[in-house]
């Protein structure tokens, strides 16, 4: 399991991490192989448990991200409206927390369940970035594909999409996946369509 996190807060900076857990015991459930998580998962709560120091942000620079594989017994996140992501406050820090567990890429990246048919995909692989029942098993390719993300920023800072602007969770998640989404119109069955188009740098048309 690969995670990718970054911290910052008023007082500390902790570089980017990438870590790889090789050890782990496989599940008998399906054929697909599973790797037991780093550390016990609680979606209810932030990755992170902060220092005292962290906790009081007194300067309001906390933030963090944190991208990671599947996590198995948490359920895919299903917000209002049949989103993929659901948003917390915390009073403490004065922060808001985004999250979205074990969701394919294009849900993360839409921002939504039923989106699929509004993603152009430029990619190697695109098997890899949203489930097709001819894939087999829906949850071993959850297990191989599917992600958990998460956000904190200060309170006020978080910003939505607008105009040349892609917004915070995509400029992160952007960034954290190494990928270019563009909002484009495009022919979808014979019909000029605003749609997201995800490209990976390397792509070759």
């Amino acid at each position: 399991m690969k995670i990718k996190v970054i911290i910052l807060t008023a007082l500390l900076t902790v570089p980017f991490l990438a870590a790889s857990a090789q050890s782990g015991a496989k599940t008998a459930a399906t054929d697909s192989s599973y790797i037991k998580p780093l550390f016990a998962f609680n979606p209810e709560k932030p990755m992170f448990k902060f220092t005292k120091e962290q906790a009081a942000n007194e300067n309001r620079l906390l933030r963090y991200y944190s991208l990671t594989g599947y996590r198995e017994g948490v359920q895919p996140t299903v917000g209002q409206f049949n989103t993929a992501f659901g948003v917390t406050a915390d009073n403490q820090t004065v922060t808001r927390r985004i999250y979205m567990y074990n969701v394919s890429l294009v849900e993360m990246l839409t921002h939504f369940h039923d989106k699929e048919d509004m993603v152009v995909l430029e990619v190697k692989d695109p098997s890899k970035y949203r489930y097709l029942p001819e894939y087999g098993a829906k949850i071993d390719w959850m297990r191989k594909n599917a992600h958990c993300f998460e956000l904190m920023v200060p309170e006020g800072v978080l910003k939505g999409h607008s105009e040349g602007d892609k917004g915070t969770i995509d400029t992160v998640l952007a960034e954290a996946l190494g990928l270019k989404l563009n909002n484009e119109k495009r022919i979808v069955n014979g019909t000029e369509t605003e749609v997201l188009v995800i490209t990976e740098p390397d792509y070759k048309k």
